[in-house]
């Protein structure tokens, strides 16, 4: 179909989250919006799309005419094909304006489907700077995927990847995420922001390799400011204090940091924090709500710092 039809408007966007649509009409509605070149959100979020509306969405991304910079698909009945459908047009596009996108809760997409997506962020002329992945079945190989494509990647700066599974488990496995941590260690132009890593099965071994990756080898910051890592309860706390110590490094440059839910940390870990903060100077934003291991002997020495004024 052309991409170049007449009906232009002044839309610019469009939500219709939530309505039932369906694959069939979906795809009707999506080709309909191809005349609109002033568009830049869509929100199709819950409505149970599918292959055909995707290879419609591949059509209008790959418009040259298109100003699309957001999209939402979260939660619809997107599989292998469709995602094949949706990496084709952002690869094949050298103009792509595609910056926002929001993949969360497509359950039906397999490890072949998310390693085909992972040639999205490989592409030189990727445009993407949010990616929402999250409670979907990345598993192992995808994550490890997703970490691979990161090497090189200068575009992304939001990574959302929390993983409440439908039965409460989530679906990444502890080696999958020491091998994603590997890769952002070993990615020496991570432009990466942001990274919501909540209800996630991060393990000892995992938060050593993230540890790592915050402090890196290099002489300039890491480029991770914000960190989600709550309800990870996997997590030791042996782990936590280790963790906790790269606080206190100069080229981790976080400033947010959200621990809540995680009982492993106790007043001898929020004793280790304190002991770390004590020469930070990019820390802004601390939450570990929801914590009941902590007791006034674990917040004491918070107290204490916040206190002292040399």
């Amino acid at each position: 179909r052309s991409c170049c039809y007449k009906n232009q408007s002044s839309l610019r966007k469009l939500n219709v989250d939530a309505n039932g649509i369906g694959d069939e009409a979906g795809k009707e509605m999506i080709r309909a919006l191809m005349g609109q070149s002033d568009l830049f959100e869509l929100s199709l979020g819950d409505n149970e799309i599918g292959c055909q509306s995707c290879v419609a969405l591949g059509e209008l991304l790959s418009c040259p005419n298109t100003k699309l910079e957001k999209l939402n698909v979260e939660n619809n009945s997107i599989d292998d094909d469709g995602m094949a459908s949706l990496t084709n047009a952002l690869v094949t596009n050298n103009t792509t304006t595609l910056r926002d996108l929001n993949l969360s809760l497509n359950r039906n997409i397999t490890q072949t489907g998310w390693q085909t997506f992972a040639a999205c962020l490989r592409n030189p002329n990727s445009a993407l700077e949010t990616l929402d992945v999250s409670s979907t079945n990345l598993a192992k190989e995808g994550v490890a995927s997703m970490g691979y494509s990161l090497v090189g990647n200068t575009t992304l700066k939001t990574l959302n990847m929390y993983d409440l599974g439908t039965n409460g488990i989530p679906n990444i496995t502890a080696t999958g995420w020491q091998d994603f941590f590997a890769c952002l260690r070993n990615n020496k132009e991570l432009t990466l922001r942001q990274l919501d890593l909540r209800y996630n099965s991060i393990d000892d071994g995992g938060l050593l390799a993230l540890k790592y990756a915050l402090v890196g080898n290099r002489s300039n910051k890491s480029s991770i400011e914000i960190l989600d890592l709550s309800h990870n309860h996997q997590i030791d706390s042996t782990a936590w204090r280790s963790f906790f110590t790269c606080l206190g490094s100069p080229s981790v440059a976080l400033k947010e940091l959200h621990l809540c839910g995680n009982n492993a940390i106790a007043d001898k870990e929020m004793g280790q924090m304190a002991e770390s903060l004590s020469g930070n100077e990019t820390l802004e934003t601390l939450n570990v709500c929801e914590n009941d291991s902590i007791t006034c002997s674990g917040t004491a020495p918070f107290s204490n710092l916040l206190c002292d004024k040399s």
